[in-house]
C-alpha cells in the first residue's frame, strides 16, 4: 500500500516537478527504472545507472536563478507529495494491516 501511496503521490505533481524529482534521485519518471540503454566502450548496449543531480546542475536545467532556488522547488514538491500522502487512506496503515 505504501508503494502505491508513494506513486500517487507522485502522479500527482505537475509534469516540471516530476521531472525535477526524478532528476533529483536519479529515475525515469515514465517506467521508473533506475538505469538507462547506453553504448560502452566497444559500441555495444550496456544498462547505465542514472546518476541523480547536484542542485546547481538542476538549477540550470530547469532555468532557476540559483541552486537554492531549485533546492526550495524540490523541497515544495515534497511537501505535496505528503500533504497528498496524507489526505488518502494510506496514511496510518499499521505495517500488519498492508496487504
Amino acid at each position: 500500500m505504501r508503494y502505491r501511496a508513494v506513486w500517487g503521490a507522485f502522479y500527482s505533481l505537475t509534469e516540471r516537478e516530476q521531472d525535477m524529482i526524478a532528476d533529483s534521485i536519479g529515475f525515469c519518471p515514465k517506467c521508473r527504472k533506475t538505469f538507462k540503454l547506453a553504448k560502452d566502450k566497444d559500441g555495444d548496449n550496456a544498462y547505465v545507472r542514472i546518476k541523480p543531480m547536484p542542485y546547481t546542475i538542476l538549477a540550470e536545467k530547469y532555468q532557476f536563478s540559483d541552486p537554492n532556488t531549485a533546492k526550495k522547488h524540490l523541497k515544495e514538491a515534497y511537501a505535496k507529495m505528503r500533504e497528498y500522502i496524507e489526505k488518502t487512506e494510506y496514511f496510518g496503515v499499521m505495517e500488519d494491516e498492508i496487504d
